[in-house]
């Protein structure tokens, strides 16, 4: 029975983009962006909105988040009304880098090899790599543009 509910969870997960990707390896993962901005380029796959930032060639920050429609905005003064399963978030996490430990599963966390930083949370999840955060000016950091 716990294997079935496993393989149940792992199938519904997304596959989540992953810090040091290319952005060829972005697009063949999720497809054209659905736009590109000073901010990032933006991707949305099964529900949940994906944000990328390159630096260097490669992906060094992935903010995660519910994908709202404009509908649930409007209703909702501008934010997004959902929320991120503790599934998806640990998804998240687990899947960025590949191998790396976490301090924990949601908050600010550091990864075991203090190159990576998250911010987990069921409104989303944010990783970057410790060399993007330092080379960003203080405050700089686009998230969700």
């Amino acid at each position: 029975m716990k294997m079935m509910l496993l393989f149940l969870l792992a199938s519904s997960a997304v596959a989540f983009a992953r810090i040091g990707e290319t952005a060829e390896q972005l697009e063949k993962r999720y497809g054209k962006p659905m736009r590109i901005t000073a901010a990032g380029s933006f991707f949305e796959k099964d529900g949940i909105s994906i944000q990328v930032v390159m630096w260097k060639d490669r992906c060094h920050l992935i903010y995660f988040s519910p994908a709202a429609s404009e509908q649930d905005r409007a209703q909702h003064f501008g934010r997004n009304p959902r929320k991120l399963t503790k599934a998806q978030v640990q998804s998240c996490l687990a899947d960025n880098p590949v191998g790396v430990k976490w301090d924990g599963t949601e908050g600010t966390l550091s990864s075991s090899d203090d190159k990576y930083t998250a911010l987990a949370t069921p409104n989303g999840v944010v990783i970057q790599t410790v060399a993007f955060l330092n080379h960003s000016p203080k405050g700089s950091a686009p998230i969700g543009g």
